[in-house]
C-alpha cells in the first residue's frame, strides 16, 4: 500500500489500532476481525466513537470466514466494507482507489501499477509462503496450548489467524483443515473438535516435514 502513495500505520491489535486513532484522523482501515484482546468488531465500534461524523474514516473489515451472511452481518455493524480472505493486492488496490481525501494531494492521484502484476504478484506470495514456514511451529504450539488448556475462544482465534494466512498463501489442504476446525468451533460440536484438530495438527505436520525434504546437491559448474 505504501508503494502506491498511501501513508500506512500498522497495529498488532484493536487496542493498538484505538490507540492509534486517538493519536492522529485515518482516512481509511483494513480492520481484521479476529484480533487477540479486543476484535475487530468491538474496535470498529469504539472507532466511531471516536471521530465526529465528517472525519470518519472508512472501516473495511478483513476475515477469513466465508460462511453465508457474514458479509452482511458485518456491514449491517457498521462496516463499510468487508474483504473475505485471501486478499489480493489488486482489492486492496481497488479500495484506495475508490476512496477520495480532498485535504492530502499525494491520496487524490489514481493508484498505479508497478512492474508486471502477474510477477510482483507471485514474489510476494513467495514471500509469505517463506514467512508462514518459520512461524508454522509456533502456531503449531499456541493452537495446542490453547487446546489442551481447554479455552476454545482462545483455540479459534488462533485458528483463525492460521487460516488467515494459510488462505493468503493459497495452501488449500492447510486451509481446509483450518475451516474445519473452526466450523466445529463455532457450531460446539465437541466430536467435531477433536477430530478437526487431529487434522489441522496432521496437516501442519505434513507442511513441516515437506519442508524439510533433502534437496538435491547444486550442480556444480566447471
Amino acid at each position: 500500500m505504501a508503494q502506491q502513495g498511501a501513508w500506512v500505520d500498522e497495529a498488532c491489535d484493536g487496542f493498538e489500532a484505538l490507540a492509534r486513532c486517538r493519536e492522529r484522523n485515518y482516512d481509511i482501515i483494513f480492520m481484521d476481525i479476529v484480533m487477540p484482546g479486543l476484535g475487530g468488531k468491538e474496535a470498529a465500534q469504539r472507532i466511531h466513537e471516536l471521530y465526529p461524523r465528517e472525519r470518519m474514516p472508512k472501516i473495511v473489515a478483513l476475515t477469513a470466514n466465508a460462511m453465508p451472511g457474514e458479509r452482511e452481518r458485518l456491514l449491517a455493524g457498521g462496516m463499510d466494507g468487508c474483504l473475505i480472505k485471501p486478499i489480493t493486492e489488486e482489492q486492496v488496490a481497488d479500495w484506495l482507489s475508490f476512496w477520495r481525501a480532498d485535504p492530502y494531494e499525494a491520496n487524490n492521484q489514481a493508484v498505479t501499477s508497478y512492474g508486471d502484476p502477474a510477477a510482483r504478484g507471485d514474489l510476494l506470495e513467495a514471500e509469505l509462503k517463506q514467512m508462514l514456514r518459520v512461524e508454522l511451529p509456533e502456531h503449531r504450539r499456541r493452537i495446542r496450548n490453547a487446546y489442551r488448556s481447554d479455552d476454545m475462544a482462545r483455540l479459534r482465534e488462533q485458528v483463525h489467524r492460521l487460516h488467515g494466512a494459510a488462505s493468503i498463501c493459497r495452501l488449500p489442504p492447510l486451509q481446509g483443515a483450518c475451516r474445519n476446525l473452526e466450523e466445529a468451533l463455532i457450531k460446539g460440536k465437541r466430536h467435531a473438535i477433536i477430530g478437526g484438530m487431529k487434522r489441522l495438527l496432521a496437516e501442519i505436520d505434513q507442511q513441516l516435514d515437506s519442508d524439510r525434504q533433502p534437496r538435491p546437491p547444486p550442480t556444480r559448474m566447471i
